[in-house]
């Protein structure tokens, strides 16, 4: 009889142990999750500071352009649907307008070549920039006729004009 009770205290004693070592893990996990969660708000601070950083120094780079230049490719920039800010779009001309000759130069290029890969860096994005326009202005001329269509036929049957509008959506 004895031996029972002695092994019912012993599996007692272990089950209140391993309680007890489970709520102690549970506290460190939850201590763990609390300091992960603050290096988390912590990171996307620092991810916001370092993107603001990066638009001051590009900007500051392109601060010597006119503003109505800026504006007016920021403009082109929108209608061709090309979603990069001007700031990234000039930093691309600008490595392909010196970058690519300059590697042509390091390879032993003569000066006619690199003029050449200049003028060709310069004039390609501006000719993206242009093709796009057209194209995304031929494609809203077609669907133009469409959409004037569907609108005439849900005013005719006596939507209203939101409604027209959100089944030209559709």
């Amino acid at each position: 009889m004895a031996i029972y009770i002695l092994v019912i205290s012993i599996s007692m004693l272990s089950y209140i142990l391993t309680i007890i070592a489970l709520q102690k893990i549970n506290i460190k996990k939850q201590a763990v999750s609390r300091r992960l969660s603050q290096i988390a708000k912590e990171n996307k601070e620092v991810r916001a500071e370092i993107n603001i950083n990066k638009q001051d120094k590009l900007k500051k780079i392109f601060s010597f352009l006119d503003f109505k230049f800026l504006d007016n490719l920021a403009d082109e920039l929108s209608m061709s649907g090309i979603p990069l800010r001007i700031e990234e779009y000039l930093a691309i001309w600008f490595l392909l307008c010196i970058g690519i000759p300059a590697f042509a130069v390091f390879f032993g290029a003569k000066l006619l070549v690199t003029l050449a890969l200049f003028i060709i860096g310069f004039s390609i994005p501006i000719v993206i920039i242009k093709l796009k326009k057209s194209k995304r202005a031929s494609l809203f001329n077609k669907q133009l006729v469409d959409a004037m269509a569907i609108i005439c036929n849900c005013l005719r049957t006596g939507f209203s004009f939101q409604t027209a509008m959100e089944s030209v959506a559709k």
